[in-house]
């Protein structure tokens, strides 16, 4: 009771004190772990390094908000001490912080925000981020168990497949090899995207509308395998009829379906019977293609990315995309038989219509032969769009405005103007006389009667009333 009664004499203190409690516990206590997408997330973790040395180990950060901030006096630790990073600079909105471990040339082309020291353990361990308050703000692989994702043989990292969700085994996956991105201390790819929206997710800094592409039918299985489901590169046109100069100057184009570059080298695009047989190299800008033309002058006024050598089929064959581990990407007229589309007697090349659907006979169509790109060896067109959107991809050749002819003007006819008549008033009929009542008694009797006396005013008429009197004897 007594307590009772003191509370009540010093409500208000007491109620501030309780508040104070409860923040301290919040926002002091260093075990109070705030949710992923309160601020920044470790995003991306390669624990196995690069081909070139798996030393060259690298860890990306992302800020998820849409304000920059500062990571000054914030600290990444590893459970077990190593690497134990107090980390300094800032994160953009939406943007990333890439580590590199020892030095900056752990990838050789991509500039590392600070430089750390000390080894990741291959068989897993747990990381933790804290800010400058020492509260933990984010974990990675928090049992401390073997590693959620990422490989070590090929080295690939382990992605965070949403940065909005907290940290969890489901929520991190291994790089699948194709959205990649820098090369390492050896020139390799990186199998990776340091810097760079992460393969297991559709898009990581900038939400952008996705195209969602028609369900069609899957290749028909081959002794070969299946495409990657992520269709990132694609083979998206065959002139496998060559040119009108040269039956021999044949080219094939590649599309890249995704907003970030593609690195090629290693890459094989090879025909089922062996010819030809194309190892590339170079890489393949964000929604941009990659050229090769057999011989150097198929199309004399468009630059090459590469050239081969091996001649197509013009009966027909299957030609396999394939990435740097060899995994099948995507293929074309993949059952071998006849080719689906383009001309051999015009010259016309087969183009693929919608490069986000895989390979089927329905996917492709025969160039139209208006909407056109670059010249051959002999200065005549080119009857397919090397480089340049397809004409069957739906998009229309912008027509070339025509000046339009301005009719010249003939003299009307002046109107002339209306005579407004002048309208008459017809006169109402003057009302009739009233008798208003009698006055007086007797022989002083009188009637009064009302009447009405008509004034004209311009177009007016005005009733004025006189009243009469007569005497009734």
């Amino acid at each position: 009771m007594l307590l009772f009664k003191l509370i009540k004499k010093h409500w208000s203190q007491f109620l501030s004190l309780l508040v104070f409690v409860i923040t301290l516990h919040f926002f002091v206590s260093p075990t109070y772990i705030f949710s992923a997408t309160s601020s920044v997330v470790i995003n991306e973790v390669a624990w196995s390094g690069t081909t070139a040395s798996d030393s060259d180990e690298w860890i990306e950060l992302y800020n998820p908000t849409a304000s920059a901030i500062d990571i000054t006096g914030w600290t990444l630790t590893a459970t077990d001490g190593a690497p134990a990073i107090t980390l300094s600079g800032t994160v953009p909105a939406e943007g990333y912080f890439l580590l590199e471990r020892s030095d900056d040339n752990t990838i050789k082309d991509i500039a590392a925000d600070q430089i750390y020291t000390g080894a990741l353990g291959n068989g897993g361990e747990s990381l933790e981020l804290k800010n400058a308050s020492s509260v933990v703000v984010d974990t990675v692989n928090t049992d401390g168990d073997v590693w959620s994702a990422g490989t070590s043989s090929p080295v690939q990292s382990m992605e965070r497949v949403d940065p909005l969700a907290d940290d969890s085994d489901s929520n991190w996956a291994t790089n699948d090899g194709v959205t990649i991105n820098g090369t390492d201390a050896g020139d390799n790819v990186v199998l990776g995207t340091p810097k760079a929206a992460n393969s297991a997710i559709s898009s990581n800094p900038t939400p952008t509308e996705e195209l969602t592409p028609t369900p069609t039918d899957e290749p028909t299985p081959t002794p070969t395998g299946e495409p990657s489901a992520t269709l990132s590169v694609v083979v998206n046109e065959v002139a496998w009829g060559g040119t009108t100069f040269s039956a021999d100057d044949e080219w094939i184009e590649l599309y890249n379906t995704t907003s970030s570059s593609v690195d090629l080298t290693d890459w094989t695009l090879k025909a089922t019977d062996g010819t030809p047989d194309i190892t590339l190299a170079g890489s393949i800008p964000a929604n941009g293609y990659f050229l090769l033309e057999r011989g150097d002058d198929a199309i004399s006024d468009v630059v090459a990315d590469q050239i081969y050598s091996g001649a197509l089929g013009n009966g027909g064959e299957s030609l396999e995309l394939r990435n740097s581990n060899s995994d099948l990407v995507d293929t074309a007229n993949n059952d071998g038989g006849t080719w689906p589309a383009g001309d051999s007697g015009e010259r016309k090349s087969m183009e693929r219509v919608d490069p986000l659907l895989s390979d089927t006979d329905e996917n492709w169509a025969t160039n139209d032969g208006i909407t056109i790109n670059g010249k051959d060896s002999g200065d005549s067109a080119i009857m397919g769009t090397p480089k340049e959107s397809n004409s069957t991809s739906g998009e229309s050749p912008t027509p070339t405005p025509t000046e339009e002819l301005t009719p010249t003007p003939t003299d009307e006819p002046i109107p002339t103007e209306a005579v407004t008549p002048t309208p008459t008033i017809e006169p109402s009929p003057v009302p009739q006389s009233f008798v208003i009542g009698y006055l007086g008694f007797g022989s002083r009797a009188k009637v009064c009667t009302l009447n009405f006396r008509v004034l004209h005013i311009g177009f007016f008429q005005v009733y004025v009333p006189k009243v009469t009197c007569q005497s009734l004897h």
